[in-house]
This record gives structure tokens, sequence and C-alpha cells, in this order.
């Protein structure tokens, strides 16, 4: 497994306490390359979960700024970046 892998119980209370945020961990850590990172847009991870874009925004922002993952946004896609 890749060393940067957190387990549930190692993410921020923050984080533990939303479901969207802790799926959305998960599948980037899953879909991501040897390097940690996975390009994907929000709409995508809002269909594939059965949530709002919105709830995505919310989601990934939680994650960044609980220092979980970087986010960088290039057009319609964001890099989603493992520490």
């Amino acid at each position: 497994m890749k060393e940067f892998i957190k387990f549930e119980q190692d993410l921020p209370d923050a984080v533990r306490k939303m479901p969207a945020a802790i799926k959305i961990y998960f599948f980037i850590v899953t879909k991501s390359g040897q390097n940690g990172a996975l390009i994907i847009s929000r709409s995508f991870l809002a269909d594939y979960f059965g949530i709002s874009v919105s709830t995505v925004k919310r989601a990934t922002a939680l994650l960044k700024r609980e220092g979980v993952i970087s986010v960088w946004q290039c057009g319609g896609l964001c890099i989603y970046l493992l520490p």
C-alpha cells in the first residue's frame, strides 16, 4: 500500500464527521497513480457518489483545510494530490 494512505481512524475528527469527505478521500487514494495524484471533475465525483457538486466542493475543501489533500483546479477538472 501507499505510504500516504491514512486509515479512517487516523483522519482528523472534522473529516470523520462528514461521510462524503471520507468517501471522496478513499476514492482518491484508490484511484490515484503512483505519484498520489488524481485528475477528475467535481461533477464526476458528484454523479459517482450520488451527491451534489456543492457537497463535493464542501468535502474537498474540508479535506484540503485539514491537510489531508491538496487541490489544484485546471479548467473544469481538479487535480487532487495526496501529501
